[in-house]
């Protein structure tokens, strides 16, 4: 699993307390490279690997599954490199994302080769959940 823009590593350490084996998290803020380090051990997870960068850095390849809690503009340009990054089947939980951005977000993602296929809002807020499609 990876975690793409962890801030201080929150879904990934839930991920990995819920029961994922292996888990990369990311994001380009050194601040938050080192807050997820540090509140992982302090977790006492140990089954993260963190990186200080963008997705061309991410390491691993056929991802299970992908969290981003991320703005609209970041997932938006990161769309297809997410798609390429899962293996087929795969699933992509976007969160973080307005109400009012649903069109813009959902049409990226299919273009990117991923279909929706659920979602929840609270207030202004959406979490959407998609799969990538068929064979890449």
């Amino acid at each position: 699993m990876l975690d793409y823009g962890c801030g201080t590593g929150i879904l990934a350490i839930l991920a990995s307390k819920l029961g994922a084996a292996e888990l990369e998290a990311i994001d380009i803020e050194d601040e938050s490279y080192r807050n997820t380090v540090e509140n992982a051990l302090a977790n006492d997870v140990h089954n993260i690997t963190v990186r200080c960068g963008t997705l061309n850095d991410v390491q691993g390849r056929d991802f299970d599954g992908i969290l981003a809690n991320i703005n609209r503009n970041v997932i938006l340009d990161s769309l297809p490199r997410l798609a390429q990054l899962l293996r087929p089947g795969g699933w992509l939980l976007i969160s973080g994302i307005l109400a009012e951005d649903e069109t813009a977000i959902v049409e990226a993602a299919e273009k990117a080769g991923f279909q929706k296929k659920r979602q929840t809002q609270r207030g202004n807020w959406l979490c959407v959940f998609l799969e990538v499609r068929g064979e890449k």
